[in-house]
């Protein structure tokens, strides 16, 4: 069995504002026993890693070092392993789905992962020119060299372009169809629904919008 992550439990207390002495009490140990069980020198006993797991609700996996995701939700863990997503990712999309407000996000999410590969590498390419949680416009940024600047205007208008493109996607897939029958919708609205008239006014501009649209004008 690998040893006892010392780092991930010292973080994981931490998080919960507790001390190892309350974790060895939690555990019916000594702080002494518990203090030798995180030294590393002998493998822990499997129910004691199982304890560990359940005071501090965190995987086994993650204290033992074989995993980077803490959660013991197993579909989260699943999911995180299947997708490269983190938890935290993935809890956010939970919240999305779970949020009527959110429901735009989810949608525009969906259409970037289904349509346009290119627009999400553009993205990634660009935003890889800075360190992993670097802060922009942090006094460090001024030590980049000119090189690094000119790398970024030029992944900046290849990101651009890709936005561009994946634009002109979505307007030629905008469907005749559904335009119609949205244009119906909106003039029984006008018809039947008992609205102001700033309602009326915005309903009407939004209907002639839809029956001007052609593949070339913005949705």
């Amino acid at each position: 069995m690998n040893e006892l992550r010392k780092d991930r439990i010292e973080k994981r207390l931490n998080e919960l504002k507790q001390t190892k002495s309350w974790l060895a009490q939690q555990m019916n140990m000594s702080l002494q026993s518990f203090s030798r069980m995180l030294g590393g020198n002998n493998n822990p006993r499997i129910d004691n890693v199982i304890e560990l797991s359940k005071k501090l609700d965190i995987s086994i996996d993650y204290l033992l070092g074989v995993s980077e995701e803490s959660t013991i939700d197993v579909s989260l863990k699943d999911i995180s392993e299947k997708t490269g997503l983190s938890v935290k990712s993935i809890e956010k999309l939970i919240c999305y789905k779970n949020n009527k407000l959110s429901d735009r996000k989810l949608k525009a999410l969906n259409l970037l992962l289904e349509n346009n590969d290119l627009l999400l590498s553009s993205l990634y390419d660009y935003l890889s020119i800075y360190p992993i949680g670097e802060t922009y416009g942090n006094h460090e940024d001024l030590n980049r060299s000119m090189l690094d600047y000119d790398k970024e205007k030029i992944l900046l208008f290849e990101l651009t372009e890709a936005a561009q493109g994946f634009k002109s996607h979505l307007k030629y897939e905008f469907d005749e169809q559904y335009r119609n029958k949205k244009i119906d919708e909106l003039e029984l609205r006008i018809f039947k629904e008992n609205l102001t008239e700033e309602e009326i006014d915005e309903l009407s501009k939004l209907i002639k919008k839809l029956k001007n649209y052609d593949k070339d004008s913005l949705i």
